[in-house]
Formats: structure tokens, C-alpha cells, sequence
């Protein structure tokens, strides 16, 4: 299990999303099959953050006769201090890891963007500094070179 926090869990499902819709020949790939298991083993930790947020939401919004005051879109209205409060809150919920399960593509495409590479990078691409293959350090796009190069 890997654990990233939300921000880096976001730009990654916000890239990999991008990516699996931009080009229908994208949807094959063995990076596609990567990015498809890691964001259902996402899906987890969006529904746990997701909650912590509601359950913040809940114990710091108005409320008038036992009831939560809403405004005329349906959103929970909070005090100043208590809107701080929230803030605040979500800001370190943010900042927590959350655990995840990885899936390595084996290969990539070629016309991959630095942008992707950085997103998919610790998700679906193996970090270039981790220890694998025999002790061999290395992304896969360097994996994957080297393999096209002993062929």
C-alpha cells in the first residue's frame, strides 16, 4: 500500500481522467488498465475524506430550532468563526495521507506529457527511486526504454 496526500491523489485522478478522455486509442494501453484499477482503489479514500468533510460541516453549521440552516442552493451556513473553523479543518484533512493500492503500467506511450509522467508518477508509474526488478533502480518509461533497447 502507498500512501500520498490529497492533493497529489487529486492531480492525479484530475490528470489520469484528462488522459483515459482526450483519445478513445489512450483507453487500450496497459497504462489505461494502471489508471483504471488505481482510481477504484481510490475511491476509498475520496468517500473517507468526503465523509470527514460532511461530518466538519455538520458540527459547525447553524443551526435554528434543531435544525441546520441552509441557504437557497441547499449548502449549510456557518458563522464566520465557525466558517474559519471549517476551513481550517479541511485544510489538514488535505493534508493527511491517505492509503492506496498502486498498479505499475509495463508499458507507456510514447507521446506521454511531462504533466502526465509527474501525475502518474508514485500511482502508476514506479517512482525512479524505488528498488525493483533484481535491485535495479528505475522509472518504467526508463524500463520500458531499456527493454525496446535489447530487443
Amino acid at each position: 500500500m502507498t500512501k500520498k496526500i490529497w492533493e497529489e491523489i487529486n492531480f492525479f485522478l484530475m490528470v489520469a481522467h484528462n488522459f483515459l478522455q482526450t483519445k478513445i486509442e489512450n483507453r487500450e494501453t496497459k497504462l489505461a488498465h494502471a489508471i483504471t484499477r488505481v482510481t477504484k482503489s481510490l475511491m476509498r479514500p475520496a468517500k473517507k475524506r468526503t465523509q470527514m468533510i460532511e461530518d466538519i460541516e455538520v458540527e459547525l453549521a447553524i443551526e435554528e430550532d434543531g435544525k441546520l440552516l441552509r441557504d437557497e442552493k441547499g449548502a449549510l451556513q456557518f458563522s464566520r468563526a465557525n466558517e474559519l473553523k471549517r476551513l481550517k479543518r479541511i485544510r489538514a484533512i488535505d493534508d493527511m495521507e491517505f492509503e492506496f493500492q498502486t498498479h505499475w503500467a509495463t508499458s507507456l506511450p510514447e507521446d506521454l506529457s511531462q504533466e502526465e509522467k509527474n501525475a502518474f508518477e508514485g500511482f502508476v508509474i514506479e517512482p525512479a527511486t524505488s528498488q525493483s526488478n533484481g535491485g535495479t533502480a528505475g522509472t518504467t518509461e526508463e524500463k520500458v526504454q531499456k527493454k525496446k533497447q535489447n530487443e
